[in-house]
């Protein structure tokens, strides 16, 4: 409604009362007070009003602000499942970290058992080769020795086989020598 400073509004006691106490406003309200404030300036009358109307457009952004109030808590209550989700995850990861670790440390100590067992065998496969080969040497050796005593033997044999024959040769020499002698002396005792 128009006033003498532009347009009036008229607003009930009451509801200025609770916006009073919401926004901290000290209101007097006496008649003492409501004819001070009468003879104050405009601007302050007009300051009033404004913040009246702000607050009233405040209200009629309430609906608004419970939604995105609402929202927001909706997101929090996501968010805090959601973090809920990646703890009880991450606990379920790192148990299972956990196993594996053990289970790797089993490997590697299996894998070291192993590793020794591999290097034992080793070792004795090693000393197995060296006494082979001592025995090779040994052997070889053996059959060296072998082997000159049969030349030797073979050398014997044949100077006995030599020594045979010239012998037989001396028999036979002999026996035809002796036969001739024994003729003659037939043919001279006879």
């Amino acid at each position: 409604m128009p006033g003498r400073h532009g347009d009036t509004y008229v607003l009930p006691m009451a509801d200025l009362m609770q916006i009073a106490d919401r926004e901290g406003w000290v209101l007097d309200l006496t008649d003492e007070g409501l004819h001070m404030q009468a003879q104050g300036t405009a601007v302050d009358v007009d300051e009033l009003l404004n913040r009246v109307i702000d607050a009233e457009g405040r209200l009629g952004q309430l609906p608004a602000m419970e939604r995105e109030r609402d929202q927001a808590q909706r997101e929090r209550d996501q968010a805090r499942s959601d973090l809920e989700n990646e703890r009880t995850e991450r606990s379920r990861l790192e148990t299972e970290l956990a196993e594996l670790n053990k289970t790797k440390a089993v490997a590697e100590a299996l894998a070291d058992e192993r590793k020794n067992e591999l290097e034992r065998e080793r070792s004795a496969v090693v000393e197995y080769q060296e006494q082979l080969e001592t025995e090779r040497e040994l052997a070889a050796e053996t059959a060296a020795s072998h082997a000159a005593e049969l030349v030797s033997m073979g050398d014997r044999a044949t100077q006995l086989e030599k020594e045979s024959a010239d012998r037989l040769s001396e028999a036979q020499k002999l026996k035809e020598s002796m036969g001739w002698w024994s003729r003659r002396r037939y043919e001279k005792g006879g």
